[in-house]
């Protein structure tokens, strides 16, 4: 099933869709309500996030919430506890693409109160917009060699590349 059908919402997010075919694995449940519910809850949080989604969905480009935030989103779902400040947004969203970083930074200009570049050797390219701070990483499939516990960067080419190389 595609993702539009599991996350339960009136309208769904173009942004939150995988575009590329879906893995040939079939999903091994569907996404519990309560969780549905708090990812939205998330994204509405964060009006940013679908601001941003629609501007890279124009411009061809895939675009996912990903890290802490949507970690303690799912895990305060899990136990029934309300997030710590369930009226606000994270204090710093992290997401994924397969935009790389020169687009990325294409994308954010002149929509983005600033941005940065501290960790583009990293693919990741850092922005505030209004008030939000977002950090963008281009899908990354990481090898690591046994000398190093710094990883020699490759970009991957898929969400499932990017999040198989995340703890």
């Amino acid at each position: 099933p595609s993702h539009a059908r599991r996350v339960a919402r009136a309208a769904a997010l173009p942004w939150l869709l995988v575009s590329a075919a879906p893995p040939s694995r079939p999903l091994a449940e569907p996404v519990p309500p309560a969780v549905q519910a708090t990812v939205r809850e998330l994204v509405d949080l964060s009006p940013v996030l679908t601001d941003l989604g629609q501007r890279f969905t124009a411009a061809g480009f895939e675009v996912h919430l990903v890290g802490g935030s949507v970690r303690d989103a799912l895990l305060a779902a899990a136990t029934d506890a309300p997030p710590d400040d369930a009226d606000h947004p994270p204090g710093d969203l992290d997401l994924t693409t397969d935009a790389r970083p020169e687009q990325v930074l294409e994308l954010l200009r002149g929509w983005a109160g600033s941005t940065w570049n501290t960790g583009i050797a990293f693919g990741t390219v850092g922005a505030e917009v209004r008030g939000a701070r977002l950090e963008i990483t281009t899908f990354r499939a990481d090898r690591y060699d046994r000398e190093s516990r710094n990883p020699e960067v490759a970009w991957g080419n898929s969400l499932v590349d990017d999040l198989q190389r995340r703890d």
